[in-house]
């Protein structure tokens, strides 16, 4: 359609849909995935070969022509980022699902899908540890899934775990803002890099326990905004999350600098500038030569 219009093309990428249908089939009918999704593989690489840019929201999306044969074409790495001032407003007006939060306690949440994709029954064990002999700890669970009557079965009896369910934006928001630490806690096969969720818990000043490699992990620590642990990994996790919390005062400075990264690299009023820049470059006609290398958001 935008060659017969004469039109520039921009492929947008957010996921990897052939990648995660894929994992769908039976371990003993994955062979015949690229058969049956034959008709996606190929509008696929007929639309990056069309394409005169790529945009991804992390590098491997960004990357994903090449596995079709694409080498030569403009990338731009731009990640989804926030809209602050929303965010700032829903919090402002939502409501906080657990309660008053009283003085000197820690209030860590998990917000997202309980599913086989993410790292859910980690954080429930970690939970059923720390919340047995630190009475000052809150584990919050928000979303619903698959695995949710798993999670509640290893907290069964334990002190200081509450599950919200789904909860209005507002309302979420407003949860979110009142706790310390944020889980992103996403296993390796889920095809996840550089998710929502951890652009809402930099905008609530949350200190990050991260599961994701790669870009994820690399800005955690260049944001100074939280800690990676191996995903799966109980025992790491534990360790880790216990280091977080342990001062008081490294606690807030990682929560100053999760805000700090919100406002200053997160917010899509900045973090989209380079995306307009693309579109009118193409407009006018510029930007044909191919970008390869490293991502342009920096």
């Amino acid at each position: 359609v935008a060659r017969r219009c004469g039109a520039r093309l921009i492929v947008d990428v957010q996921d990897d849909w052939i990648g995660n249908f894929s994992r769908m089939f039976p371990r003993g009918l994955r062979w015949s995935a690229p058969l049956i999704l034959r008709p996606w593989i190929a509008a696929t690489r007929a639309a990056y070969e069309a394409a005169d840019a790529i945009v991804g929201v992390a590098a491997p999306y960004a990357d994903d022509p090449r596995r079709f044969g694409r080498r030569d074409y403009r990338r731009l790495v731009i990640p989804l980022g926030i809209d602050l001032g929303s965010f700032d407003s829903a919090a402002r007006i939502g409501r906080c699902l657990p309660g008053d939060k009283p003085a000197g306690e820690i209030w860590s949440i998990y917000g997202g899908s309980l599913s086989r994709s993410y790292d859910v029954l980690t954080v429930a064990r970690v939970a059923a540890e720390i919340s047995s002999r630190r009475p000052n700890v809150r584990f919050v669970f928000s979303g619903r899934g698959e695995l949710e009557s798993q999670a509640r079965c290893i907290l069964e009896g334990a002190p200081r775990s509450v599950f919200l369910g789904f909860a209005p934006f507002e309302d979420w928001a407003a949860t979110i803002a009142r706790c310390d630490v944020g889980w992103n806690a996403v296993r390796p096969d889920a095809l996840v890099w550089f998710p929502n969720k951890i652009f809402y818990y930099w905008a609530a000043g949350l200190a990050i326990m991260n599961t994701i490699p790669g870009e994820c992990a690399e800005w955690v620590e260049r944001t100074g905004s939280g800690v990676t642990y191996a995903c799966g990994d109980a025992g790491d996790a534990v360790r880790r999350f216990e280091e977080l919390i342990a001062d008081p005062q490294r606690l807030g400075e990682r929560r100053i600098a999760a805000r700090r990264s919100a406002g200053e690299r997160w917010d899509r009023r900045r973090l989209y500038e380079p995306y307009v820049g693309l579109i009118r470059e193409l407009a006018a006609g510029r930007g044909a030569a191919p970008c390869e290398g490293r991502p342009t958001h920096t």
